[in-house]
């Protein structure tokens, strides 16, 4: 019998395996299994209801920036409790999901296809914590520094790449790496006693130096794209697979731009 009593022990447990150790081998394997399990569950849903396409993407982005955003609520205190747990990894990731489908459904029940309606609700939502948490920083100089790093590295990406690079969905994937790498860069080399990596595989770059988990990091980008547009042939799959690179980069890089401005 599930008691309120042993659902705070299943909680308990999880925020443990999951949360308190950081990112270890064991748990980085049980995230990728349930990433592959969501992924091929939710690319039927959205398959059979909508049009995988970059204005898809977009619907996708202002709740990716409200996770990060709401993670530094809990990162700075004024959420705690249960709620924390929602907005920490794994619990994150799911809230935002069911948050994300409710309002797919809803916009679609008022009109078939409205992306830009779904994609205004997210911003709605967006607004007022990321408004509170802009109010508050106090370091503008690297906020700027990090965001004016981002778009030129882009920009000079796409010069260089420009097949790779030509569309905007690749140019989205390729900005919100560099958004994580950029950010992470800058926190660990100016920032090494507050600011540290989590994840172990990035980790073993790091101790090397941040510069080279950068470099990597882009390379791999770049790798990936070229990959997966010849790899697969489906473009909705294709598309699809790009924004979950999105998501990655998009909930660490901006949540880890917020985290150096607040210092």
């Amino acid at each position: 019998m599930v008691t309120l009593k042993n659902m705070f022990l299943y909680l308990s447990f999880f925020d443990i395996l999951f949360l308190k150790e950081g990112y270890t081998f064991l748990n980085t394997l049980i995230y990728i299994f349930l990433v592959v399990i969501g992924f091929f569950v939710l690319f039927r849903f959205f398959k059979k209801n909508t049009r995988i396409d970059f204005l898809f993407i977009r619907t996708i982005v202002p709740f990716l920036l409200l996770g990060a955003t709401l993670r530094i609520f809990e990162q700075e205190r004024y959420i705690s409790g249960f709620f924390s747990f929602l907005i920490r990894v794994p619990g994150l990731l799911v809230f935002l999901c069911v948050l994300y489908i409710l309002c797919f459904i809803i916009t679609k029940k008022i009109k078939k296809q409205n992306k830009v309606l779904l994609e205004l609700i997210g911003y709605a939502f967006l607004a007022p914590f990321l408004l509170f948490v802009l109010l508050n920083i106090t370091n503008f100089f690297y906020f700027l520094i990090i965001i004016l790093i981002t778009i030129k590295t882009t920009f000079l990406f796409s010069l260089f790449f420009k097949k790779t690079l030509s569309n905007k969905t690749n140019k989205l994937v390729f900005l919100s790496q560099t958004l994580d790498g950029v950010a992470t860069t800058i926190g660990l080399i100016f920032y090494s006693d507050v600011v540290k990596e989590t994840h172990f595989l990035s980790n073993i770059l790091v101790t090397i130096h941040p510069f080279l988990f950068l470099a990597i990091k882009l390379g791999l980008v770049l790798l990936f794209l070229y990959t997966i547009e010849h790899l697969l042939e489906n473009n909705q799959l294709i598309t699809y697979t790009k924004a979950l690179i999105i998501i990655h980069g998009l909930l660490i890089g901006f949540r880890s731009l917020l985290t150096i401005s607040l210092l």
